[in-house]
């Protein structure tokens, strides 16, 4: 597979669809407050038993973005993601959320509507 940037700059939405432009300012606000995280973090692939969905982690200074994704465009996907040293007394903070996942020890379960990305910071947790 080709690679994913959910935060590319490279087009900027010019048209009467504010939902978007709304999303776009957050995602591109949110790439330059974790810019420090860009540059020296450590990326992780998740695995993911749905071939529908990926998910993957950076992590840095004790905090760990995490990414998941829908990429069926037609359909819900739902997937568990194994988070080693995981338990849900670790504070996540959801940068925009439409549904919360379930969070258990060792794991998060999703539930993700078609074309859906999420991401989550997550305090004190390094992968």
């Amino acid at each position: 597979r080709g690679k994913l940037d959910i935060f590319n700059f490279s087009r900027r939405p010019g048209s009467r669809h504010n939902e978007l432009m709304k999303n776009f300012v957050l995602s591109n606000g949110f790439k330059v407050y974790i810019s420090n995280m860009i540059a020296n973090g450590k990326y992780t692939w998740l695995k993911t038993t749905n071939s529908s969905v990926f998910a993957y982690a950076l992590s840095y200074d004790n905090k760990t973005i995490l990414v998941f994704g829908n990429l069926n465009f037609k359909g819900y996907s739902e997937d568990t993601i194994h988070l080693p040293h995981f338990d849900d007394s670790i504070l996540v903070i959801p940068i925009q959320l439409d549904g919360a996942p379930k969070m258990e020890k060792n794991q998060l379960q999703l539930n993700l509507m078609p074309g859906e990305i999420e991401v989550l910071i997550i305090n004190n947790y390094t992968l």
